[in-house]
């Protein structure tokens, strides 16, 4: 009776997990489009900004500062730096962003110390991890934070939605047709700041709205409605005989289930594929 009773409660439970899932992914909205014009579109090479080497490094550095500006704006007035009016900085912000991802003696931040960084400015800021969640999702998972290793969309679009940021790891692929393998060029990171409909408003499930920090995005604000796809074969590889061999010992991975970003991203120039390799998503609590 006892274990007739036991494995009633699991099934209970069980049914009762699956049910609060679904209504979780039920209550996501269609599109949400309300930070669009209110989270700041910086361009990294910005000279006003001051940032390490021009800039050209810094895409890390410059979409954390969108998103945080536009949390100081809504609540959290400890997430920016400030100028001596009390205005946000974001010069200051994106050269401290730059400091604590050490872009002065690397090329570069991938996932791992980019998530550091970003712990580092918050503790800086006065923010401790009981403050805020940060998660990483993609192949290039470092130790000791939450996350899976393919992208969810729905788990990107709801990170959007409340009191947090999402940023978008992009690689930049040579595509192989013949060995059905994508060869990694570079990374590059941007801001979400919306789904959901069209460059031309249009409702679409397979959109994400970033602002792209890289100035091949253009001067000024400009929304980029980038068209995704879900990939359904293939390998996610890297030269072995180039540097990036060392930075990238998790690859090969197979590709099936990432997201090529196609329409609407301004890509590297010697790339003809640009997948979502990874996201990190931030909540604050």
């Amino acid at each position: 009776m006892k274990c007739r009773i036991f494995i009633i409660a699991i099934v209970i439970l069980l049914s009762v997990s699956c049910v609060g899932r679904q209504e979780e992914d039920d209550v996501l909205p269609v599109k949400h489009v309300g930070k669009v014009d209110s989270i700041p579109d910086l361009m990294q090479t910005d000279p006003a900004l001051g940032l390490i080497e021009g800039g050209v490094m810094s895409c890390g550095s410059v979409s954390a500062t969108n998103s945080f500006a536009w949390l100081a704006e809504n609540g959290f007035e400890n997430m920016m730096l400030r100028n001596e009016d009390g205005s946000v900085s974001y010069a200051k912000t994106a050269q401290a962003m730059d400091r604590v991802l050490h872009l002065a003696t690397k090329r570069g931040a991938l996932p791992p110390s980019f998530l550091e960084g970003v712990e580092r400015y918050l503790s800086e800021q006065g923010y401790t991890d009981e403050d805020y969640r940060l998660e990483f999702q993609g192949w290039l998972h470092p130790e000791g934070f939450e996350g899976t290793s393919i992208p969810n969309i729905n788990a990107i679009k709801r990170g959007i939605v409340g009191d947090g940021a999402v940023w978008l790891f992009v690689g930049f692929y040579q595509f192989d047709e013949q060995k059905d393998e994508y060869q990694i060029i570079s990374h590059h990171y941007v801001t979400l700041v919306g789904y959901g409909v069209d460059e031309y408003g249009r409702e679409n499930p397979n959109v994400l709205i970033v602002h792209d920090p890289a100035p091949r995005s253009g001067p000024g604000v400009s929304h980029d409605y980038v068209h995704i796809e879900e990939i359904e074969h293939g390998r996610i590889t890297v030269d072995p005989n180039s540097w990036a061999a060392l930075a990238y010992s998790q690859l090969p991975v197979d590709a099936t289930g990432y997201y090529k970003l196609g329409d609407g991203l301004a890509y590297n120039d010697k790339a003809d594929v640009a997948i979502l390799d990874g996201v990190i998503i931030f909540e604050m609590k």
